[in-house]
Formats: C-alpha cells, structure tokens, sequence
C-alpha cells in the first residue's frame, strides 16, 4: 500500500507544495514514535483520555513569531496548501504541535534553560504518530524534493511495533533549591496584596538538577505519571527539551464546543484521600483562590461564547501526589474563532499569574529572579479548521545534556503561608523528579 500512495502523494507535490501522506500504524503510545524516528526535533502532545495526541519528529514546516496568536494567519495560510492523501481508516488531518513563553514580553535569550527556545513557535513534523479516537496512523510530510521512500514508512512502521526498551534514569540530584529565597518571595507577594489592588499573585520558582550522564527524552515522557486526563507534553529546541505532564487544560475547541478547566487550590496528599477533601473544600484561602480563577475564565470567553456552564462549587480532583479544586468550564462558540484566538484571550488565567492580569504580570516581571521560559505557557495542538487543544506547561522541567531545571508555582493569596507554599511546590516537582531519578538533595 505505501507504494501506491506514496506515488499518489508524488502527484501532488509539486512546486515545492507540502503534502502529508497518513498510513494506519501499530496500536501504540504516540511517544513510541520518539524511538522508531531516533533523529530530528521532538515534539509531543498526549492528553490521556483526550480524543487527539500526536508525536512528532522533524519538522516539515516550522513557524515562530512573538506568540502564538501572531502565528495564526501563516499557519492557517500554510496548512491550507497541505495536501493530505490518506490510506482507508487513516487520520486525514495535518495537525501543528507547537507552544510559546508564558511571558513573550520576557525573552529569556541569554538564560542557560531556555536560550535555543523562541517566543513561540508551531511546527508541522516531518514524522508524526496521531491518534484520534484510539486509532493510531503514522504522517509523514514531505515535498518533492525531499520524499521518503517505501521502505523508510516500512521501516518507521515495523519499529513502532518493537516494545520500548526499559532504561534506568541517569542517577540525578538537586543542586540548587534555594528555600529563603522562595519564602521571601512568597512574603513580597504578600505586601504587594495588602498594598496595592492585587488580589491574586502566582510565584513560582525552579530547581537545578545535574546527572551523571545525559537524559534521554523518550524515557523520560515514558517514566512520567499516567495520570487520566492529564497531557504529556515534550518540545526540543536546539540542544534543550521541555517536556512535562500537565493536569490543567487552557482551552480546547471541536467545532463549536469550547473547554477549559479552572484549577486552582491545592493540598498535597496526606494518608486520608477523604480527610483531605474536605479540608481542600472547606479552606477559605482555597476557595477564594479558586473563584478569582473561574471568574477569570468567564470573564476571556464570554466575548466569543454563549451558554457559558460551570458548577457553583468546586470538586476535589485528585492526582498521583496532589488533590486540586477543579471546576470544568463549558461553552458553546458563537462567532467562529479559532483556537489560537482562544488561547490569546484566556493565557495567563488567574491560575498562572494572578488577577488582574497586566499588575501582576508586571509583579512577576519585576521579582521572579528566573524567567519562565515556556513554562506555564500554553502548549498544543492545531488544525486548519480552527479545531485545537491546548494545555499549561506546567509539572515540567528543561533538559539539557546532564543538566535539568524543574519548576513548580503556587497561587498566593492573602493569608498564604510560605511553609505550606514551598511545601505545595515541593509535592508539585516530585512527579518530574521521579521521572529523572532524582532524589531531593
């Protein structure tokens, strides 16, 4: 078969056109991919128990700019001359992977963690694994100029059958974690609260790991919690990859249904998941929190939505090591816009920086000793019908050769402690840390 289609998918690359040829491919994991297609840019969005998740190798077409939203006429111009040629009960979608700063306005050009990462960027891989639904097919992009052959698809496809190879995490440690200065952080944000019209500020603050030997980043996507609903997420940049597993979704559209989660309010997890529910659901500090976010999210839909849905009260939802305050946000889209324009209105929610927005990016601006970098910023997916998900960058860290930067935040509020906070940001890095093998100290 991918003989015929590969001639096919010939005919219709001409002048220099991108066409993306789809095959169905193995049951596997979208980040099996990252080992049958050892070479190029990585790139990987799977939300479990989402209907999208793609990985991706190389890049066919790669876009970066200020923002993802100053990215979104290319995309759609560039993705409008991508022709598909789709085998029977293959995706038939080319989809764009990509993410950008949490503060683009903050460029971290000269920082060691995110000096090779744009402000955003969105990439069509050359090399892709998707699966919709369940069903898995393997895309490859190409032009005339640069076609695989019949036997490379063969070859990308019999390697996504192989097993992963089990592989112990280089041993890791933190060398740099700094507790006061985090805790005087915490107490800054607590002046600028009382002082000013603040009524939310998000810290956040990361910790230098080192290895005796480099990380391999398809390990480190396999090592990482398989928590449901939560996205996985992983993004190479010259020498350097973010990569992650997330519990909080932006955005997502489908047509003309809009999703977002509101999470916000935390609690480690304690030997009584009950126990701790109900002191999540009855903290004042928590709750208050919690609506500034949800208040928020209303607030940068309503102006593209209808019939906008979310509970009065918050649930307990509950991952590996954490209990969050969860609130789902439902909506129907009234006037078309795409999901890029969704995430340019909703990033940062009161969630990832604080409310209101412009005073307490400013405060982060100004006191956070680290820039963020893409974390916290929004990472995803989309597609030329408009269609996209996108997840926060966050439970994640930066990995380069033997060195790795992992971050973690937490909302303050008045009445925040800085104990508990750095206790919060501690319970929050030690998904990733599991995943490196890295002990605390």
């Amino acid at each position: 078969m991918p003989d015929v289609l590969l001639s096919a998918a010939l005919d219709r690359a001409r002048d220099g056109a991108v066409v993306v040829l789809s095959v169905p491919a193995p049951d596997a994991p979208v980040e099996r991919l990252l080992a049958a297609v050892p070479a190029g840019p990585a790139s990987l969005f799977d939300p479990r128990g989402g209907r999208v998740a793609v990985a991706g190798r190389g890049r066919a077409l790669h876009l970066t700019g200020p923002s993802l939203r100053a990215l979104r006429d290319d995309l759609a111009r560039s993705l409008a001359r991508v022709a598909v040629v789709a085998a029977p009960g293959a995706d038939d979608v080319a989809r764009a992977l990509g993410g950008q700063a949490f503060d683009p306005r903050r460029h971290p050009a000269d920082d060691d963690a995110w000096g090779a990462f744009p402000a955003a960027s969105l990439t069509l891989p050359r090399w892709s694994l998707v699966r919709v639904d369940g069903r898995a097919s393997l895309q490859v992009a190409f032009t005339r100029d640069d076609a695989p052959s019949a036997a490379a698809i063969a070859r990308v496809l019999r390697a996504l059958e192989a097993p992963p190879t089990a592989a112990a995490p280089p041993r890791a440690a933190t060398v740099a974690a700094d507790r006061e200065a985090w805790e005087g952080l915490v107490r800054d944000a607590l002046d600028a609260m009382r002082d000013g019209p603040i009524e939310k500020l998000v810290g956040a603050r990361r910790a230098e790991l080192r290895a005796d030997s480099p990380w391999r980043l398809a390990n480190v996507v396999e090592r990482l919690d398989d928590a449901d609903g939560c996205a996985r997420f992983a993004f190479e940049h010259g020498d350097a990859a973010l990569v992650g597993a997330s519990p909080e979704r932006l955005v997502a559209r489908r047509g003309d249904v809009v999703s977002a989660d509101a999470l916000a309010g935390s609690l480690p997890r304690g030997g009584d998941d009950v126990r701790d529910a109900r002191a999540l659901l009855d903290s004042a500090k928590d709750r208050r929190e919690h609506a500034l976010v949800v208040a928020g999210i209303r607030a940068a839909l309503a102006p593209f939505c209808d019939a906008l849905d979310a509970p009065e009260a918050p649930v307990v939802r509950t991952l590996p090591r954490l209990h969050h305050l969860w609130t789902p946000v439902r909506a129907r889209l009234r006037d078309g816009a795409r999901a890029l324009d969704l995430v340019d209105a909703m990033h940062p929610t009161p969630a990832l920086g604080g409310a209101p927005r412009g005073a307490a990016l400013d405060w982060i601006a100004r006191r956070e000793p680290h820039p963020r970098g893409w974390y916290a910023g929004p990472v995803g997916w989309c597609e030329p019908a408009g269609d996209g998900e996108f997840f926060v960058a966050i439970r994640a860290a930066v990995l380069r050769g033997d060195r790795a930067w992992t971050y973690a935040g937490a909302g303050l509020v008045p009445g925040s402690d800085p104990a508990r906070e750095w206790d919060e940001t501690e319970a929050k890095m030690s998904a990733m840390r599991a995943a490196l093998g890295a002990s605390k100290r």
